[in-house]
């Protein structure tokens, strides 16, 4: 008798870091599209920083409490990064 992983777990062990290029995809797309409409990188910069803020946040924030990464945090990390904020332009 052994153990072993299986289904999902079994999965998201033969991706392996797939979710960090994911990651850094959406940030890229969103610096991309946040960059048009003001046509100021400046403006742009500061915007994927703080997002980028909200993304560290949240890890410490799950490091903190001793959580995992689960898919539902991945989940969370995507919309985190695409959601449109308001600011005043």
């Amino acid at each position: 008798m052994k153990f072993e992983w299986t289904e999902l777990t079994y999965l998201q062990l033969l991706e392996g870091s797939a979710a960090i290029f994911a990651f850094i995809g959406a940030i890229l797309l969103v610096f991309q599209v946040l960059s048009a409409p003001v046509r100021k990188l400046v403006d742009a910069d500061g915007r994927a920083a703080g997002r980028a803020m909200c993304l560290l946040s949240a890890v410490i924030g799950l490091w903190m409490f001793e959580q995992d990464i689960n898919i539902f945090v991945q989940v969370g990390f995507i919309v985190l990064v695409v959601w449109p904020r308001r600011t005043r332009s």
